[in-house]
């Protein structure tokens, strides 16, 4: 029976993680922001690494190498929870809600006039600042730091919807392998 079903599963699971690492959105850093192409080449790096995994399904799938998988898939689900937890902590602090599309990258230091104006309008929010600016992230906090933070962020994210990926496809070819008894 797990013949039947684990190697649809495996397709199952690299298709859906195709599909989050494309369609979801990454943090803006301006209004009209679109992913670039250096993000579309890291989403695309990582789907194809997911995708070589089958390739080494091919050639390990003897039940001696289901422990092997199934320790695969264990590291995998750990390095998924840690890179899930650095990204939610990261995205926590390095972005802002802005209108209901993603939300905007922030910066650590605001430029001269940007800080003038949040000290003349204590207590202002984030989501404030950005709307009185007119979702002009750039001029409120420095371009390259707003850019630097989100490939940081989309490179998280990648790599998180990666590890969970491969965790999945490690437990179902463990599982697979397990049967050749």
């Amino acid at each position: 029976m797990k013949a039947l079903w684990t190697g649809p599963a495996q397709v199952a699971a690299w298709l859906v993680g195709i599909v989050v690492l494309f369609v979801s959105s990454p943090p803006r850093v301006e209004i009209a922001d679109s992913p670039t192409p250096t993000l579309r080449l890291i989403q695309f790096g990582l789907t194809v690494v997911a995708g070589l995994c089958f390739v080494a399904f091919r050639s390990r799938n003897e039940a001696k190498h289901a422990k092997g998988w199934s320790w695969a898939a264990a590291a995998a689900l750990l390095a998924a929870f840690a890179l899930f937890g650095a990204y939610s902590y990261v995205s926590d602090h390095w972005t802002c809600q802005y209108d209901a599309r993603a939300p905007m990258v922030t910066g650590s230091a605001y430029l001269p006039e940007a800080a003038t104006y949040v000290a003349e309008n204590p207590g202002l929010s984030c989501s404030d600042l950005i709307a009185d600016y007119g979702g002009q992230t750039a001029r409120i906090w420095d371009r390259g730091e707003l850019t630097d933070r989100r490939l940081a962020l989309v490179g998280l994210f990648s790599l998180t919807v990666t590890a969970f990926v491969l965790a999945a496809l490690f437990m179902l070819q463990a599982l697979r392998s397990g049967r050749r008894t």
